[in-house]
């Protein structure tokens, strides 16, 4: 999956944009399913990782990256969505001996744009989302498992048909 992003990110033209994560505390990235580091180029394909309660960016938008004068969108459709850096908190209890009690404490966060590259996707990532076209490797015991959350219908808008008969032999039909 890696290889397909950089790939992707490869073939655009223009400078790259990089983004460090700023992470404070006992945590990283990875509790939050954020990345470290995120590199992007103009017209790079993202997924936009969070719900928005300012907008209709919700976890699993797809768009294009867009850079202009110092800052940053994605565009879904014909909206530029403004792309500002989340801060996530990661907090757990903890007992207060003076207190004999629990005390819920902040142990950490992370400051990091809500976006990875997504030329290519996980199963996890993808789910609920509509493509016009699939593309995917899939081995016997993925397909025994996992079938019914990799493909359970095939875009209408496409008018492609697809050999999917090895898949569909394993969906377990609801």
């Amino acid at each position: 999956m890696e290889r397909y992003n950089v790939e992707g990110l490869k073939a655009l033209q223009g400078d790259e944009f990089v983004f460090e994560a700023n992470i404070t505390g006992d945590v990283q990235a990875t509790d939050f399913k954020l990345e470290t580091e995120i590199t992007v180029k103009d017209g790079a394909k993202i997924m936009y990782l969070l719900n928005s309660k300012e907008n209709n960016l919700f976890n699993g938008t797809l768009g294009t990256f867009v850079s202009r004068k110092g800052c940053h969108f994605i565009k879904v459709g014909n909206v530029d969505y403004a792309l500002e850096k989340a801060i996530l908190t990661k907090k757990e209890y903890v007992y207060d001996k003076d207190k004999d009690e629990l005390i819920l404490k902040e142990i950490g966060q992370i400051e990091q744009y809500p976006i990875i590259l997504a030329y290519a996707l996980s199963i996890y990532k993808s789910q609920d989302l509509t493509f016009d076209e699939v593309t995917g490797g899939f081995n016997q015991a993925m397909l025994s498992s996992r079938a019914d959350v990799c493909i359970t219908e095939q875009s209408a808008n496409t008018g492609r048909t697809k050999d999917n008969s090895l898949i569909d032999s394993h969906i377990r039909h609801r």
